[in-house]
């Protein structure tokens, strides 16, 4: 008798996941085929397979969910940027204080950018969309070409943080292409 409960409950339980909208063989191709576009396709299947808000997405909703992982990514990058600079600010010199003033707007104001590319998004205006995260993924390699001009190294700690935001960047905008 237990057994039975326990596979009527196991059962019940695996419907109501697929029922749900749960991860399910659809959710995977839909998500495949969106990512197969992209010039990160690792990056962009494990970011929207694990997002629960996956399941049954159209193209519109994936490209969506990807702006909003790289605007997630964007903030931990600027929040990081801020600590590092307060950290180092002053204890590297000062051409290094002056290149990482030069940053500091750019990765400032990127959760505030996102506003933007997120009303391109509603007014279905993918090419400003595309454009804008374009210019975002490019606020590494601005700063970076400012510490190069100041003739100092760019950190690593910032580099290797601002790897992952350019990456999901350019799947954003790949798939809003």
């Amino acid at each position: 008798m237990s057994l039975f409960l326990l596979s009527l409950l196991l059962f019940t339980s695996v419907g109501a996941i697929t029922s749900t909208g749960a991860y399910n063989e659809t959710t995977q191709t839909q998500i495949t085929k969106a990512c197969k576009t992209t010039p990160h396709y690792d990056l962009c299947f494990t970011t929207l397979i694990s997002d629960p808000r996956s399941p049954g997405s159209d193209l519109e909703t994936l490209s969506s969910l990807a702006i909003d992982h790289a605007n997630s990514t964007g903030a931990d990058l600027s929040s990081f940027f801020l600590a590092f600079s307060n950290a180092t600010y002053t204890r590297r010199g000062p051409h290094f204080d002056l290149a990482l003033n030069d940053c500091y707007d750019e990765y400032m104001y990127t959760s505030a950018d996102f506003d933007w590319i997120f009303g391109s998004m509603l007014t279905r205006e993918y090419r400003d969309a595309v454009r804008r995260l374009d210019s975002e993924a490019g606020v590494t390699k601005d700063c970076e070409r400012r510490f190069a001009g100041r003739g100092v190294a760019f950190p690593e700690e910032l580099r290797v943080r601002s790897r992952p935001f350019i990456e999901i960047c350019e799947v954003a905008a790949a798939l809003n292409s």
